[in-house]
């Protein structure tokens, strides 16, 4: 049993490492423009956070929708962003680690999941669902 376990595990962890290694490489320039250049993708911000607005900046300039997240974050997920993955688009963004948790796990209800993920030097996360 818990080798079946840790096999799934394994399994998953590959598979999202690959596409971690290709976000890997990207400077924080281009990784708005690298990450953000699949159609249908709306890039995310917090507008009070300098190195997430920069992000947003970035993918705008390329061409990409941007939307600054709200204060209530679940609100507006349930009238706006929920809508949007359904219609087939992606989201990205490089938030703090409280928006990107409380974004994991209102994706996760919806049995959409975050890939890849990772943490910025600024501390903030850069993640695509």
């Amino acid at each position: 049993m818990m080798d079946d376990i840790l096999s799934l595990q394994r399994r998953s962890f590959l598979q999202h490492a690959a596409g971690a290694a290709a976000v890997a490489g990207l400077t924080s320039s281009s990784s708005a423009a690298v990450l953000a250049s699949a159609t249908k993708t709306v890039v995310l911000f917090n507008s009070h956070d300098a190195a997430s607005t920069a992000f947003a900046a970035a993918a705008q300039a390329q061409g990409q929708p941007v939307l600054a997240l709200s204060n209530d974050v679940v609100l507006q997920w349930r009238e706006q962003l929920q809508a949007l993955v359904q219609a087939g688009y992606r989201l990205q963004g490089r938030t703090a680690y409280a928006d990107f948790f409380m974004l994991r796990g209102l994706a996760a209800e919806q049995r959409l999941y975050v890939a890849p993920e990772q943490q910025h030097e600024s501390g903030n996360f850069d993640w695509v669902i």
